[in-house]
């Protein structure tokens, strides 16, 4: 998909932290065009570097839908994040074992003006804050499911920078809401 390449190793040293982007959207009366990503390095004022990007994700979910919080352990994967339809909070936390942030959670409000840059070491997940959304998010990896880890959002060992979240989820999957605490992970399931 991608047509340059960048190692994961680049995009974590460019961006070791969640970069949120605001992208241009040019309205009019059939209603509005927007780049949502551009990865050749040029492009102002959301220039990105290329990515050897091999899946795009999306997905529908309805206000107060939480999904996430997920990372694999093999085959990690960057992600950039954005809403095709509707509003969502996203949100992401430090898994990186040796991280002065580890277990500091962050969100991000995206709608159809911004995106989200998810480098590797971050339970990524979100929050539908609009009646449905639509989201997509490119991924660097291939998607393992036997390499998938996840972190519930619920945790009171998560230490978030804002006010949370909780009060606003309704709907979560039975993994998502079982999933195991900060300190309830191995040290394996890290990154």
């Amino acid at each position: 998909m991608g047509k340059a390449r960048m190692s994961q190793d680049n995009c974590n040293q460019q961006f070791p932290k969640p970069v949120l982007l605001n992208t241009p959207v040019y309205p009019d009366q059939r209603g509005y065009f927007r780049v949502a990503c551009n990865f050749d390095g040029t492009a102002e004022p959301f220039a990105m570097p290329s990515y050897d990007l091999t899946q795009l994700n999306i997905s529908e979910s309805g206000k107060g839908v939480f999904r996430g919080l997920h990372w694999q352990i093999k085959s990690p994967q960057s992600k950039y994040v954005f809403c095709i339809s509707g509003e969502i909070v996203d949100v992401v936390v430090d898994i990186r074992k040796n991280s002065p942030d580890f277990g500091v959670a962050q969100h991000f409000k995206l709608n159809n003006q911004n995106s989200l840059i998810v480098p590797i070491g971050y339970a990524h997940g979100f929050l539908v804050l609009s009646e449905k959304a639509i989201v997509g998010y490119l991924v660097e990896g291939i998607y393992n499911q036997e390499s998938e880890r996840s972190l519930n959002v619920l945790d009171p060992n998560i230490k978030w920078e804002q006010p949370t979240i909780e009060l606003l989820i309704n709907s979560r999957s039975d993994k998502d809401e079982h999933a195991p605490h900060l300190n309830q992970l191995r040290n394996e399931d890290l990154l």
